[in-house]
């Protein structure tokens, strides 16, 4: 459901990472699809099926129902995120509409791998800790920023249409299964599993996985953070919506700078605000 190119970023799984996480982070807390739509989750393959079919069909914000939530604070974040995977198709749309040419150059450098390295630099944009002092450093990440969010917006789904051919899945007991891509797993050493729930088959975040309750958020002060992020970046995706659909930006370049100034900044702090809080969370006595 969630696997990339691997050109995005200079080590295969980083793009697969980071798609993954995208695909998943937008889910959950909604009801279930059935078969009166023509989306099925009778068996894990249907699943991932399903996922490629809502793409297609214009439904993306649907592949929240795909999706398992384990608690009320990660569904009630995950449920925004819906609304902000409805938006990103919205806003592809426009851009294939209002720069075709740009759309169709840009899906084959994604393929031959151009930029990779400067899209790698995302990971440390991110999660370096405290934002750079130095301008010129804070300019070059937000430069990284800006040509990742060029690359997702002008073709959000395509890897999921791409790459399903290289996505399947390997049973590990009788209700759960191993999503993999290429015949291993899809996230290096974490993995990403679906499970079976009341006859259905639904992609789980790996939240139980040794290593990820370290920066996973657990308290509602960690999910608010992670929900301001959100917020952000769903109302950016707007604006440029409306800023493509009036022919404010007159090229690819120009939207994705438009973001990068848009977005950047208040990202940036808030990841650092989380990072604070983890960095809290891991003094405070008691279990960890």
């Amino acid at each position: 459901m969630a696997v990339g190119k691997e050109a995005m970023a200079g080590a295969p799984w980083v793009r697969r990472v980071l798609l993954v996480a995208l695909g998943c982070l937008l889910a959950a807390g909604v009801p279930a699809c059935g078969d009166g739509d023509g989306y099925s989750q009778e068996t894990p393959d249907a699943t991932l099926r399903t996922a490629r079919k809502m793409v297609e069909r214009g439904e993306a914000k649907k592949i929240v129902t795909l999706i398992h939530a384990d608690s009320r604070e990660m569904a009630a974040v995950l449920k925004r995120l819906g609304s902000l995977l409805g938006n990103m198709q919205d806003l592809a749309g426009e851009i294939a509409k209002a720069f075709p040419q740009e759309v169709e150059k840009l899906k084959g450098d994604v393929e031959k791998g151009s930029g990779s390295a400067r899209a790698q630099g995302l990971l440390q944009a991110f999660t370096g800790g405290r934002p750079p002092r130095d301008r010129n450093a804070a300019r070059a990440q937000q430069n990284q920023f800006a040509l990742l969010i060029r690359n997702v917006f002008a073709d959000p789904f395509g890897w999921l249409a791409d790459q399903e051919g290289r996505l399947s899945t390997a049973f590990v007991d009788d209700s759960t299964v191993a999503i993999l891509y290429d015949d291993k797993p899809v996230i290096p050493v974490i993995g990403l599993l679906m499970r079976q729930r009341r006859g259905l088959w639904y992609i789980e975040l790996p939240t139980g996985m040794p290593g990820a309750d370290k920066f996973l958020p657990r308290s509602r002060e960690e999910y608010s953070v992670i929900g301001s992020v959100v917020k952000v970046f769903d109302q950016v995706v707007i604006d440029l919506t409306a800023d493509v659909r009036t022919r404010r930006v007159s090229n690819l370049d120009g939207l994705s700078r438009n973001a990068g100034e848009k977005a950047f900044i208040p990202m940036a702090m808030a990841f650092y605000a989380y990072t604070r809080l983890l960095e809290d969370r891991s003094k405070a006595p008691g279990p960890r």
